[in-house]
């Protein structure tokens, strides 16, 4: 290959130098100019989207509702367990409304989980036996026993789907009766259970539709 001498380089730069004094002469630094901002740009584009992303995936089958920073850390999410509605609804950010409770289960907790879910548990006093729980929560549109937060772990006898209106309801009981129904209406996801005092199918019903 021929090596260029010192004379041919040095007049290779004069007529660069003469070229960049020329109309037009600046249009390679323009073009690079453009090149450099389309780069960046594309570069902000793949760093938003690494952080939309990060943290995600580890609670996916729970669905977690919490907005990121954008640094894409989540706020901390944990449960708490509260004497009343009202505080239960400001943790909650939205309402629960319920039916009374089963006969002798009076006394009522409130547990909410940031944000995400509104339950209420109403309990015996006297033996501390659970009577019914209800739960309202932002799922994604999951059924809450599919939720990655719920398992009640019962192997039931049946398992029926009930047309209530537009909404479909899965009844889960047995020989005794139906023991928990789950449902999604818009936003949330909803379950009734009542393990220790099962109702029949019109009984639940109508405890449905006392909660929204």
């Amino acid at each position: 290959m021929e090596e260029k001498t010192t004379e041919q380089q040095e007049t290779t730069v004069q007529e660069t130098g003469e070229n960049s004094s020329r109309p037009g002469g600046n249009q390679p630094r323009e073009i690079s100019m453009r090149t450099l901002v389309m780069l960046i740009a594309a570069l902000g584009v793949i760093v938003v989207l690494l952080i939309s992303n990060f943290g995600k995936g580890n609670k996916e089958e729970a669905c977690v509702i919490v907005q990121q920073s954008p640094f894409g850390q989540s706020q901390q999410q944990i449960w708490i367990d509260l004497d009343g509605d009202l505080q239960a609804k400001g943790i909650a950010e939205f309402g629960l409304s319920y039916p009374d409770g089963p006969e002798g289960y009076d006394k009522k907790i409130y547990r909410v989980y940031s944000k995400q879910i509104y339950s209420l548990y109403y309990i015996n006093d006297d033996n501390g036996k659970q009577g019914m729980m209800i739960v309202k929560g932002k799922f994604c549109g999951k059924d809450v026993f599919e939720s990655g937060f719920y398992n009640d772990g019962v192997e039931y006898a049946f398992i029926n789907k009930v047309q209530d209106g537009d909404t479909t309801v899965t009844m889960k009981g047995n020989d005794s009766g139906v023991q928990v129904a789950s449902w999604v209406e818009g936003e949330f996801s909803y379950a009734i259970g009542v393990w220790n005092s099962p109702v029949t199918e019109a009984e639940m019903l109508d405890l449905i539709s006392q909660t929204e």
